[in-house]
């Protein structure tokens, strides 16, 4: 008992020795009198809250450049189609000399088995999703030589719309020449000859399943492409990629009907994409870290196929 009553002790003390140290920074930041009674003791609770308070509204609202925020707040609402009307594509952006190292990393390399016709639009559908759509990134930098593959072709990938919401990093995608995947970005896009959207086709669904050497292939009920290609007379052309789910483990047990994947499931549908959680390989070990592990990834692009006739194969 007499234990007790010495730790209760100790802790009231301990508490009033923090209270009064922290007190006393945040009146020496206001430049006030640092003067303490027993009576700011006893009420330290108020005191706490009110400093506080004058604290977050003198640092945080009354920061001289809030003005910033609000101006991009309002960039980001007058912009806010630009990601369904073609995005914003700047070339230097995606001829950067950095995207070499990104290519030879893995390395990543696309197999071209036919040619397309820079007369007509064509829709790529693109598997398997994985974890990163680092696939997806050959279709979109000069790096991997893809005008010389495809000339008068200009390739634009579709991405997750709330991708476009996330601050400055939409401002990266749109420079690199990426939309938002719905009905109105493909028949904006469309407008000319020469286009090529690819669509992950899966989706986050599919990457739930993104474990090396595996592949789950999600496509039986996402048949509005087909719908799409032939409402617009697009050509499509399958491509899959070999090495997409081997860059990244997931780290939790995912298997169907386990409690993880209901709720990444659940979270899907609610939010839009599925929270994972990823092991890589580190910087000097090749066991534990987040960095991608160094495997090919190989594309194959298959000859185009007329939108009708895939539609009645499907």
């Amino acid at each position: 008992m007499k234990l007790l009553i010495k730790l209760r002790e100790l802790c009231d003390f301990l508490t009033q020795a923090g209270y009064l140290r922290c007190r006393r920074r945040y009146l020496d930041d206001f430049g006030l009198d640092g003067t303490l009674t027993s009576a700011d003791i006893d009420c330290r609770r108020c005191h706490m809250a009110l400093l506080l308070r004058r604290y977050h509204r003198r640092h945080l609202l009354r920061t001289k450049y809030y003005w910033v925020s609000f101006l991009y707040l309002a960039w980001m609402w007058y912009d806010r189609d630009t990601s369904s009307h073609s995005g914003r594509p700047v070339q230097t952006a995606r001829t950067a000399g950095m995207y070499n190292c990104l290519r030879e990393y893995f390395p990543v390399k696309l197999v071209k088995t036919a040619d397309l016709d820079p007369a007509q639009k064509h829709v790529f559908g693109y598997h398997p999703h994985g974890v990163m759509c680092v696939g997806t990134i050959k279709f979109m930098l000069e790096a991997t030589n893809i005008g010389k593959l495809f000339p008068g072709i200009r390739f634009t990938v579709l991405t997750l719309k709330l991708l476009h919401y996330l601050p400055f990093y939409r401002e990266y995608i749109s420079a690199m020449g990426y939309c938002d995947v719905s009905k109105e970005s493909i028949s904006y896009l469309f407008r000319k000859k020469g286009i090529a959207v690819v669509i992950l086709i899966g989706g986050a669904k599919e990457a739930l399943d993104a474990n090396p050497k595996e592949t789950c292939v999600v496509l039986k009920e996402r048949k509005g492409l087909v719908k799409v290609a032939v409402k617009l007379g697009a050509h499509l052309c399958p491509v899959y990629t070999f090495g997409e789910n081997d860059i990244l483990r997931l780290a939790l047990h995912n298997k169907p009907g386990s409690r993880v994947r209901k709720f990444r499931r659940l979270f899907q549908k609610v939010i839009g994409y599925a929270p994972i959680v990823v092991v890589g390989r580190g910087i000097f070990n090749y066991t534990f870290g987040f960095i991608p592990y160094r495997v090919p990834i190989i594309s194959v692009e298959a000859c185009r196929l007329l939108s009708s006739t895939l539609c009645f194969m499907i």
